[in-house]
């Protein structure tokens, strides 16, 4: 059968294999997309969010099988307060149950001893009410969004509580702290506080290996603190020597920190047996064989099972475009892919960005200037970005010559102040393209875009009038 498997976990990843072993065809996808009857014979939803989204009421809508309930019944598993009242509703027999969503009346109930546990707004979380005072402190917290256990009045109760929790209050408390560091690290850009937390979260539960290697990219990427990041990641897999997001996370560590490609691609290997359609290992690990091992055949066979297992990643749907433009030189399938690419994310500035190349190298520099200008818009500005310097080249070489005078001081600011390169990026095709249309500085480009590949400094344009003078 041709099984669509939605959702990208390890139990979805787990789901896909016993599939195959059985000799089916299985592609997994975050969602339905444009799945019909005519190529899927069978989709079994993994997450439980997208059962209660009502991904099997859509699969009856396009008359497609499903192995799974329909909305209003994924919330007897979705909603414990839907399926206590019921049970309550249909005579089932059950605990004395009630549901908060203020800490008050928690506080109440907790006092009221017809109740010997209080089930408190986060689901599985068990407070004693033997300590009531303490819990009931504890449970206002936890009903606060902005709660951080790390202040100072919050430390001590927070110590009490996870002092006498039981070993799953732990683990669920561990769950709970490394979701909320993650989120100040990503979204609120709290890094002190996402910090704080990690460490309560790998306390708590020392062998939670999604908590250890979070903690290790954060340590990695915003601490830079690798040798901590490195034995995070150690201690990940130790405690779970098939976790995906820890082996694709310590094979790209040891790939571009400690360039220790043989150890990198060991660990690639690892990940891609764990999960054979994890799509960004798929593509992390063809992007190494790429641009590492430059085996350019072996890298094509891994980008596209990657995009077989996620058909609509922006991402790997954009390095494989490059890969046909860079490498295959096959324009007409980069640039069907670069479209494909942008219509599931048009604001991703890397693929707006090597896609301008393509039209300029291809000779529609008017079509790649406005892809420029959206890949700018789309980039962060307060962190510059390789993106922002490409497109900043384009536009000196073939932009407007007011255009090209501040493209020329921005990227004057990009190479001598913030220290970005291009790395290996050919702007040959770029250059002879701005020769063609008559740019005053021709001369200068292919001196510039050695500079740019790190390949000479930055004192080498001294000599260069256009250089000097710009600001």
């Amino acid at each position: 059968m041709r099984v669509l498997v939605v959702g990208g976990g390890g139990r979805e990843q787990a789901i896909a294999w016993a599939c195959r072993h059985h000799g089916h065809d299985v592609r997994l996808a975050l969602d339905l997309g444009d799945a019909s009857a005519g190529d899927t014979d069978l989709v079994i939803p993994g997450p439980e969010a997208a059962l209660v989204a009502g991904v099997a009421d859509e699969c009856a809508a396009r008359n497609i099988p499903c192995f799974g309930p329909t909305a209003e019944l994924a919330r007897l598993e979705s909603s414990k307060t839907y399926a206590r009242e019921l049970a309550t509703t249909l005579g089932i027999p059950g605990p004395r149950f009630a549901f908060f969503d203020a800490a008050d009346a928690a506080d109440a109930a907790m006092k009221d001893k017809k109740f010997s546990r209080v089930l408190a707004l986060l689901h599985r979380t068990e407070l004693l009410s033997d300590h009531a005072d303490w819990t009931a402190r504890f449970v206002s917290m936890l009903m606060n969004s902005n709660f951080l256990p790390t202040s100072p009045d919050a430390l001590p109760v927070y110590n009490f509580v996870i002092a006498k929790a039981t070993p799953q209050l732990r683990a669920y408390m561990a769950d709970v702290l490394g979701y909320r560091a993650a989120n100040l690290h990503s979204d609120r850009k709290d890094f002190a506080a996402a910090e704080a937390l990690h460490r309560l979260a790998s306390e708590a539960d020392p062998a939670n290996a999604n908590n250890l290697s979070t903690y290790a990219v954060f340590l990695h990427t915003k601490r830079k603190d690798m040798d901590a990041a490195e034995a995070l990641y150690r201690r990940a897999l130790e405690a779970d020597p098939f976790h995906l997001h820890g082996l694709g996370n310590y094979a790209d560590f040891l790939n571009t920190v400690r360039n220790d490609m043989d150890a990198a691609e060991a660990v690639y290997r690892r990940a891609i047996e764990a999960g054979p359609s994890h799509a960004d290992i798929l593509g992390n690990y063809a992007t190494f064989l790429r641009m590492v091992r430059k085996d350019m055949g072996a890298a094509e066979v891994f980008y596209r099972r990657a995009i077989e297992a996620a058909p609509s990643h922006p991402g790997i749907l954009g390095n494989y475009a490059n890969f046909l433009h860079t490498v295959r030189k096959d324009m007409g399938a980069a640039e069907s892919i670069y479209r494909r690419a942008l219509e599931v994310d048009p604001a991703n500035a890397d693929n707006l960005g090597n896609y301008a190349h393509l039209c300029i190298t291809s000779g529609r520099p008017l079509e790649g200037l406005i892809l420029v200008d959206r890949a700018l818009a789309a980039s962060n500005s307060d962190t510059p970005q390789v993106v922002e310097l490409e497109c900043q080249m384009y536009l000196y070489c073939c932009g407007a010559p007011e255009r090209g005078n501040i493209a020329l001081s921005r990227l004057k600011h990009l190479i001598t102040i913030e220290h970005l390169d291009t790395g290996e990026w050919d702007f040959s095709g770029v250059i002879l393209q701005a020769e063609k249309m008559g740019h005053p500085e021709a001369r200068w480009l292919p001196a510039l875009a050695e500079v740019l590949a790190k390949r000479a400094t930055a004192s080498s344009l001294d000599a260069w009038d256009a250089w000097r003078v710009a600001s």
